[in-house]
């Protein structure tokens, strides 16, 4: 398999122009983020990522882009989601992460509501991935589980990071059989280490943090296992720090390209291990 990895737009500072010059330089395979607004800036970005040779992640956020507002109902989010993907569809992206939803919905209304994404996902022929965030649907892995059994043909992008500050804990350490479960339907991964006081440590270069970072690389060894298993030739993940007052001083990009770094290593080193296919 191939390991492709995309540079995040969240969080980045610079124009598109620069985005697109630091993944290319950095050896990125692709970029992930939502797309421009005005189509002719949508139009422009496409052109700087074929010349550059790099893939698109689309990013779409339904009511709000961080924190939900609990008071828009699931067919304003559907309506939302809808308007982004279309605007990310421009760019030809391989895949759209939808951070969508909402944590506090029942579960009768959670499989409703994704079985309307999975009818959108037919409809315009692109994977649809729910990011596991904080607020929205997949905030946690139990909740999660249960939409999945209800639907077992949706798709996630997983950041474990965001689980580990909803529990508390280093939750997948918990339970192999849930990390597997999950794993099977994980398309794409966010690669940021989580702990109990939030959903990234400070610095996972810092000893301090070793078994922060080795026990989320071991969570995504067991997404690779999984995704190896489905026959896929190629797996993405977007290293996905992002500075805040825990971090200061931190350059967000310096960072990304070490997980990168980490990431090619270790991936590397699980493939090494498998039985010959």
């Amino acid at each position: 398999m191939l390991l492709l990895l995309f540079k995040p737009l969240r969080g980045h500072q610079g124009t598109l122009e620069n985005a697109v010059s630091q993944a290319r330089q950095a050896g990125f395979d692709g970029i992930a983020g939502s797309p421009p607004s005005p189509p002719d800036q949508r139009l422009l970005f496409q052109e700087q990522l074929q010349d550059a040779e790099l893939a698109f992640i689309g990013e779409v956020s339904t009511a709000g882009n961080e924190g939900p507002d609990p008071s828009i109902s699931p067919n304003q989010h559907l309506l939302e989601l809808r308007s982004g993907i279309e605007r990310c569809l421009d760019l030809s992206p391989i895949l759209i992460n939808a951070r969508t939803g909402l944590d506090s919905w029942s579960l009768d209304l959670q499989v409703d509501f994704f079985e309307k994404v999975l009818e959108l996902e037919s409809d315009y022929g692109v994977e649809i991935t729910i990011e596991t965030v904080r607020g929205r649907s997949a905030f946690n892995p139990w909740v999660t589980r249960e939409i999945l059994e209800r639907l077992p043909d949706l798709k996630l992008t997983c950041d474990f990071s965001q689980w580990c500050c909803t529990s508390g804990r280093l939750v997948m350490n918990d339970d192999p059989r849930l990390l597997r479960e999950i794993a099977e339907n994980c398309w794409h991964l966010h690669a940021s280490v989580g702990y109990a006081n939030g959903p990234q440590v400070p610095d996972p270069r810092l000893a301090e943090y070793e078994p922060h970072l080795e026990s989320h690389l071991k969570w995504w060894e067991a997404v690779w296992t999984m995704q190896a298993q489905r026959g896929l030739e190629a797996v993405t993940v977007t290293p996905g720090f992002q500075p805040d007052s825990r971090s200061a001083g931190i350059d967000a990009w310096d960072l990304n390209q070490w997980m990168a770094r980490i990431l090619r290593e270790r991936f590397d080193a699980w493939e090494a291990s498998l039985p010959p296919r």
